[in-house]
């Protein structure tokens, strides 16, 4: 019997739920602040919520938008340092926020993801955020029920390019239709939908709307329900 055909007598039966992290199973809400004193303390510029709203509220790690910010602040190019320092230097202020206590897990997110964990679901992290935040959050704030995790540094591309939800179908050994995303920015979802996946936003969930951006999109009522043709379907009901 060859591997191929083994490979799919064994696929799981359940579709595979893929958590974004920022945002979709944390808090990120103070994720502007921390932006805010990078960019004063290494280069003395004031960020509006106007400007951060327009150049980094819906996008993740986005190197050409946050280059695009500091030159239309004045900053010359050449003063510009590797762009993954300053995503370092603004997950390093988030992390102390963590570790202080003043990031909250997502509230229905972390139920879902306990529920998943309890009907018997693959589910997997993929993040645009560093390894070291993921595992801080992991001790803190929500269950470690992924069996794969991938982060910034595992990935050339970030979000909105596919490649980080591609590495995890790959690591999954799984079909992007076997797989459920859920996201919550314009980025995030897009990288799902063109990885082929079907890609939810955590807010329809919330909100009990259907975000329709995926071919057979999830059904989303009351609570949580996604159809999934020969995948079958999964209706949760969760607590108020």
């Amino acid at each position: 019997m060859n591997n191929a055909f083994l490979r799919r007598v064994n696929r799981p039966r359940k579709p595979i739920i893929i958590w974004d992290f920022d945002g979709t199973a944390i808090d990120e809400s103070q994720y502007q602040a921390c932006t805010q004193i990078v960019f004063k303390n290494a280069f003395e510029i004031q960020t509006t919520d106007e400007e951060y709203e327009l150049f980094f509220a819906d996008q993740s790690y986005n190197a050409e938008l946050t280059i695009a910010f500091l030159i239309s602040k004045g900053v010359q190019a050449f003063n510009i340092p590797p762009i993954k320092t300053i995503f370092d230097l603004i997950d390093d202020e988030f992390k102390k926020l963590i570790v202080s206590g003043r990031v909250e897990a997502v509230e229905k997110s972390v139920r879902l993801m306990h529920a998943f964990h309890s009907l018997g679901h693959t589910q997997c992290l993929v993040t645009g955020t560093n390894r070291e935040i993921v595992n801080e959050a992991l001790t803190s704030l929500i269950p470690n029920y992924f069996r794969h995790i991938v982060t910034r540094e595992d990935t050339f591309w970030q979000k909105p390019h596919p490649q980080p939800y591609a590495l995890v179908f790959e690591l999954l050994n799984a079909l992007p239709n076997e797989c459920v995303i859920i996201e919550n920015t314009r980025d995030g979802i897009l990288a799902g939908n063109l990885a082929g996946a079907r890609t939810i936003s955590v807010d329809s969930i919330c909100d009990d709307k259907v975000i329709n951006l995926s071919p057979e999109p999830p059904q989303i009522t009351r609570n949580f329900t996604f159809n999934h043709g020969r995948l079958g379907s999964l209706k949760l009901e969760l607590p108020s």
